[in-house]
């Protein structure tokens, strides 16, 4: 009698040792999510104007865009099963707190990642450095006098209005546009005097 009490002690001794969370872990499937992954500078995608006006010649910059493309990952790991056997294990064996560590290893060893396709997350990002916009042409306007003249940024992305408008006199409000970007544009006090 004596000799099954202490078989079934240690059995039972054994079966708490192992840690139901740890095993019941252990022995189930994998499972699998598509996570987003690191971003990254795809194709170039276009340029982003900007000027200044200083005494009445215009500098023109362009800035280059990239599209933003973005990394899917497939992530599988085991799940953490029987987490409420543990405080059972701690009342009865003091061995819930390795089961249940055990079990979180388990699940940070299965964890696998599998980089799939990139794509592009619809976003423009910049790309590269500022540079003048050399050879851009634009059109300087004013139709309150009927005026439409066009003008070819040089080397440093300048244009003199002087040049542009030599026989205009007094002040007048010019609109300037990219020809070949007709929803760049903007508005300027011009004086000639």
């Amino acid at each position: 009698m004596v000799k099954s009490v202490l078989r079934w002690g240690v059995i039972f001794l054994l079966v708490g040792c192992m840690g139901c969370s740890s095993v019941l872990t252990y022995m189930g499937p994998l499972k699998s999510k598509l996570v987003d992954g690191q971003t990254s500078v795809g194709d170039f995608s276009q340029y982003v104007y900007d000027y200044y006006i200083i005494k009445d010649t215009l500098y023109l910059k362009k800035i280059p865009m990239c599209r933003q493309m973005q990394q899917k990952i497939r992530v599988m790991q085991k799940q953490r099963r029987g987490l409420y056997l543990c405080p059972i294990e701690m009342a009865f064996f003091g061995l819930g707190i390795l089961d249940l560590l055990r079990s979180y290893a388990i699940v940070e060893d299965s964890r696998r990642e599998i980089p799939l396709a990139k794509y592009y997350t619809g976003e423009i990002i910049r790309c590269g450095k500022e540079m003048p916009a050399e050879g851009e042409p634009l059109i300087v306007r004013n139709q309150e006098r009927g005026i439409e003249k066009q003008a070819v940024t040089d080397k440093n992305g300048e244009v003199d209005f002087h040049s542009v408008l030599p026989n205009v006199s007094g002040e007048m409000k010019l609109q300037v546009q990219l020809k070949q970007n007709p929803s760049f544009s903007f508005s300027y006090l011009y004086r000639a005097d």
